[in-house]
């Protein structure tokens, strides 16, 4: 079971895929700190849940991380160019 706090604004594809996956999406409003808030009150109705940061937490940095190596087994190397799109910017990171 997956409750993912996604804001207003998120576009309609995302929120789709999300759903997509069997994720219970809660909405929230659009600044980071409605984000936060409504999170620690899903985490708070759900007890025993882990909530897990979408950027700043070691195991995220650690699979955003590790990209770039799992690109280069599977392509080879060198690589001409890496073309990444960028939203928060952590895998481009």
């Amino acid at each position: 079971e997956s409750h993912i706090v996604m804001p207003d604004n998120a576009p309609q594809v995302k929120v789709d895929a999300v759903a997509e996956y069997g994720a219970n999406i809660v909405r929230c409003g659009n600044l980071p700190s409605d984000r936060a808030k409504r999170a620690d009150e899903v985490a708070a109705e759900h007890p025993g849940c882990f909530l897990m940061p979408s950027y700043n937490h070691p195991d995220v940095m650690s699979g955003q991380g590790t990209l770039m190596l799992e690109l280069i087994e599977q392509a080879g190397d060198p690589l001409d160019a890496v073309i990444v799109p960028v939203g928060g910017g952590g895998m481009l990171s």
